[in-house]
């Protein structure tokens, strides 16, 4: 048996404390079955709680936030958290995030990746393998000279 990944690691620059603050909040909205009552201080259900939420982690280091896979992450769940920091607090900034998809076999399908470009409004995304179909169409190679 195999088992599958993606890897990735992107950092937010111009961090400030309410920036972490807030990324931490929307961070434990989704991955912490238990959160504070606002009211009483006591732990209560999180009704946002996703028990099939993939794995990332958050850290803060010289005014930059890093966020970087662990297990079985889904970068698209990440993507929607930037785009709605940079809504936020950069609503004219940019980030890029790029993603290793590996094996822990040595398998033809168990390694690519992807990149997005993420801004406030838009998600662009393009895998390794999409860019190399395209390529080939561009350059009008023969599907039968493939090695």
């Amino acid at each position: 048996m195999a088992n599958y990944s993606t890897e990735f690691c992107v950092s937010l620059g111009h961090c400030t404390d309410a920036h972490w603050t807030w990324l931490n909040q929307e961070y434990d909205r989704t991955h912490e079955a238990y959160l504070p009552d606002p009211a009483t201080g006591k732990q209560v259900v999180n009704p946002d709680y996703d028990d099939d939420a993939n794995s990332f982690a958050l850290s803060k280091h010289d005014g930059k936030v890093v966020i970087f896979s662990e297990d079985a992450s889904d970068p698209e769940e990440v993507a929607n958290l930037i785009q709605a920091f940079l809504k936020k607090f950069h609503p004219t900034r940019w980030v890029v995030l790029q993603c290793a998809f590996v094996c822990d076999k040595h398998r033809p399908d168990g390694f690519g990746g992807s990149v997005c470009v993420i801004t406030a409004e838009e998600q662009h995304w393009q895998s390794t393998n999409a860019w190399a179909d395209e390529k080939v169409t561009e350059l009008q190679l023969a599907a039968d000279k493939k090695l």
